[in-house]
C-alpha cells in the first residue's frame, strides 16, 4: 500500500512529466528533455523503494513541488557539471513557487545534513544553479559532489540573505573568490538590459580553471559596456597557470590599484566581499576607514 507521503508526490511527480512533455516543444526542448528525463528517473526510485529516498528530519512535511507554503521541497538533480577536481556546479529545477532576490542564498540538504549555498540563477530562471566547493571529510559538500542526476536533494522553501546592490549608488565594485561569484552571478543574470549603473567584478582563483563560469562573465562583459570582469590568479607561477595572461596577486593587494585607476570614491561606489573568510576580513580591515560602504558575506 502506498504511504499517505507517497501517493501525493507521486502525483505531484506525474503532473510534472505531463507537464514537461508539453512543454517539449518550448523555447529550449534540451532543457524540456533534461527535466523530463530526470523527473522519470526520479519517480522510478521512488517506486521502487521509498524508503531509500531521502527524508526530512522528524517532524518535518515535505512541500510539492508546486505549493507555496512552509516546508522543503525535494528536488531531482537534472545537471552536476564538474570545474575541477574539488569544484562543481549543481543544477535543480525550480519550483513555480519559490521566489528569491538576487544575492540570496537557500538551504540544500542531503542524508540529514544541510547547509546554506548562494543562488547563482538570474531571479525569473527556469533552474536553480549552485557553484559549491567540496570539502573533504563527509560533509554535505562532499556528498553533494557525488550525487547523481535523477537523485533526490531537499531544498529549504525559502531563501535568505541580505546581500543586494545598494540602489544608493551608481558605481558598484565586487569581488569574490571562487564560489563567491555565485550572488554577483545571479545579480548580473537579473541585470535589465540597458541597466546605466557601472559594475566592476573582481575574481579571485588560485588556479585558472577554478573560476567556473569565466566564459559567460568575459562574454557579458563584452557585450555590455558598463561591465568589466576582472578575473585574478593568485599562483600564476604554478604550472596549472600556464599562458596566463590576466591579473595576479590576491584580491586584497589589487584592490588599492583597482579603486586607484579607476577613480573610484567613496562618494559613488559601493563595495561587495564575497568567498572565503580571509578575503572578506583583510578587505573588512582594509577599508575600516576607508568611507566606502561594504557589504560582505563569508563562505
Amino acid at each position: 500500500m502506498e504511504s499517505q507521503r507517497q501517493a501525493p508526490a507521486r502525483r505531484a511527480l506525474r503532473g510534472a512529466i505531463r507537464s514537461l512533455s508539453a512543454a517539449g516543444s518550448a523555447s529550449d526542448p534540451e532543457l524540456a528533455r533534461r527535466q523530463l528525463h530526470a523527473y522519470r528517473r526520479y519517480l522510478q526510485a521512488l517506486e521502487r523503494d521509498w524508503r531509500e529516498v531521502q527524508r526530512p528530519p522528524p517532524g518535518v512535511d515535505i512541500v510539492e513541488p508546486e505549493q507555496p507554503a512552509e516546508g522543503l521541497y525535494r528536488l531531482p538533480v537534472l545537471e552536476r557539471r564538474r570545474v575541477d577536481a574539488d569544484l562543481f556546479v549543481l543544477t535543480l529545477p525550480r519550483p513555480r513557487a519559490f521566489r528569491f532576490q538576487p544575492g540570496q542564498h537557500v538551504k540544500l540538504g542531503l542524508n540529514g545534513r544541510r547547509h546554506s549555498y548562494s543562488i547563482a540563477s538570474a531571479a525569473d530562471a527556469d533552474t536553480l544553479e549552485f557553484f559549491i566547493e567540496r570539502r573533504p571529510g563527509g560533509g554535505l559538500s562532499e556528498r553533494l559532489s557525488r550525487v547523481r542526476v535523477g537523485e533526490a536533494v531537499i531544498m529549504a522553501a525559502r531563501a535568505s540573505g541580505r546581500l543586494r546592490l545598494d540602489p544608493g549608488y551608481r558605481q558598484h565594485l565586487m569581488l569574490a573568490t571562487v564560489t563567491g561569484v555565485s550572488p554577483f552571478l545571479s545579480m548580473l543574470r537579473s541585470r535589465p538590459q540597458g541597466a546605466q549603473s557601472r559594475l566592476w567584478l573582481l575574481h579571485g582563483a588560485s588556479y585558472r580553471d577554478q573560476f567556473g563560469f569565466d566564459a559567460e562573465l568575459a562574454q557579458r562583459a563584452a557585450s555590455d559596456p558598463a561591465f568589466d570582469y576582472l578575473p585574478a590568479v593568485s599562483r600564476p607561477e604554478e604550472v596549472r597557470n600556464a599562458g596566463w595572461a590576466g591579473l595576479r596577486g590576491r584580491l586584497d593587494a589589487l584592490l588599492p590599484r583597482l579603486l586607484r585607476e579607476r577613480g573610484l570614491s567613496p562618494a559613488d561606489t559601493a563595495i561587495y566581499a564575497c568567498g572565503h573568510p580571509d578575503m572578506v576580513d583583510t578587505v573588512s580591515r582594509q577599508l575600516a576607514d576607508s568611507g566606502f560602504s561594504l557589504q560582505t558575506e563569508r563562505y
